[in-house]
């Protein structure tokens, strides 16, 4: 009987660990919630649609979506949503997504399109990608406060061979 008794407190320990890992995942998995969490915290909704047989899909999973650069942007600027289009096509369909991996970010008040990403992404160009859509939702909304300068690329260096 004593082993049982033993095991008590690591399983309560396990389940609050397992509870706060869900509670703290940026991405949900159901749209309406997310649009409602949207809605009510006033952030732009993003989108994400992918499929579990889709290669380029995985990659962005463990190279791009979980990152910290990525998991801080989505618990405080927007909500996000992962969109499994094996299970729910008619979602990719009503947004008009035809290939997979593919972002949108949308107003969750006026379903506005926002911005549109399809495709493989690397960290950087994703985090411009969530900087572009914030900026107009901040646009739309006529938000007082600055939107997040989108770095533009250095001008080439003047020389003769240019010409």
């Amino acid at each position: 009987m004593k082993p049982l008794w033993n095991a008590i407190p690591a399983l309560l320990v396990w389940s609050f660990l397992a509870t706060w890992a869900v509670a703290a995942e940026p991405w949900k998995s159901d749209f309406e919630t997310a649009r409602t969490d949207a809605q009510r915290l006033e952030r732009p909704l993003l989108i994400h649609f992918f499929s579990d047989s889709c290669v380029p899909c995985v990659q962005m999973e463990q190279n791009v979506l979980h990152k910290p650069e990525v998991n801080a942007y989505l618990t405080q600027k927007v909500v996000a949503v992962a969109i499994n289009v094996d299970e729910h096509l008619e979602l990719a369909r009503r947004f008009k997504i035809d290939r997979w991996p593919s972002d949108v970010m949308v107003d969750p008040g006026s379903g506005r399109r926002l911005t549109t990403s399809t495709g493989p992404k690397p960290l950087g160009d994703y985090c411009l990608m969530m900087d572009k859509g914030l900026s107009w939702y901040q646009l739309v909304k006529g938000q007082k406060s600055e939107p997040s300068p989108v770095p533009t690329p250095p001008a080439p260096a003047y020389s003769p061979k240019n010409l």
